[in-house]
């Protein structure tokens, strides 16, 4: 995309770029995921997984909070949170210690590394089912296993609050079943210990959300105070 620069109302120079629209609009302006949506979504995280197999670049692998499969960092932040909220984080904590060896042992590729709601595109349906046509805002990318991507997506489905614990697990299902088969072929043909780790991951990411939520107001207050 080719880009220009111009002074802003404060005179401060910004960068501008041009690029081709995207038809569709923000998932997370969009009524709630159907399943069918959602694993449409996992098949578009598997062809993304595969279009990027044998892309690299250096800042691939700069240091980033948001690399999920260094989300130990939010431990130093639990202060932030509210207790009920910190005890949960805990919890998550202690489950993604326990998951790191297998994250470790997975082949890494280049990954979106930031597929949440405002990233995904869909196109609403009324006769047909919704779908999603494309993505937007690669500038997280970074290094890691494939399924550190879906997991971000189960995260940002898990999020809803509407959704009782059930529905949240059968999203993540759905998300898992559309990977799967773009992949594999077959949601059977991925090990129980993969299916265990995805949504593992989905936890610990929406713990970290969480984190940085609380990190934000603590660091507005502290700047409202000065």
């Amino acid at each position: 995309a080719d880009r220009a620069e111009m002074p802003d109302n404060d005179g401060a120079t910004r960068i501008l770029w041009m690029q081709t629209a995207l038809t569709g609009k923000p998932l997370g302006a969009a009524p709630p995921q159907s399943l069918h949506l959602l694993r449409d979504l996992g098949a578009l995280a598997g062809r993304l997984s595969r279009a990027l197999d044998g892309f690299d670049h250096p800042l691939l692998d700069r240091p980033q909070k948001w690399r999920l499969s260094d989300g130990g960092w939010i431990a130093d932040h639990l202060a932030l949170l509210p207790p009920a909220r910190k005890a949960l984080v805990s919890d998550v904590l202690t489950e993604f210690t326990a998951l790191h060896p297998a994250l470790d042992a997975l082949p890494a590729q280049p990954i979106h590394n930031d597929l949440n709601d405002w990233n995904v595109l869909i196109q609403q349906g009324l006769a047909a089912p919704s779908q999603v046509t494309g993505l937007i805002d690669f500038g997280d990318m970074t290094r890691g296993p494939v399924i550190c991507d879906l997991a971000i997506l189960a995260a940002y489905a898990m999020l809803d609050e509407e959704k009782a614990k059930r529905q949240r697990l059968h999203s993540v299902q759905a998300l898992l079943h559309g990977e799967a088969e773009t992949l594999h072929g077959d949601l059977r043909d991925v090990e129980p210990p993969a299916r265990n780790l995805a949504q593992g991951l989905a936890s610990c990411e929406a713990a970290g959300l969480l984190v940085k939520f609380c990190t934000d107001d603590s660091l507005a207050h502290a700047g409202s105070r000065d």
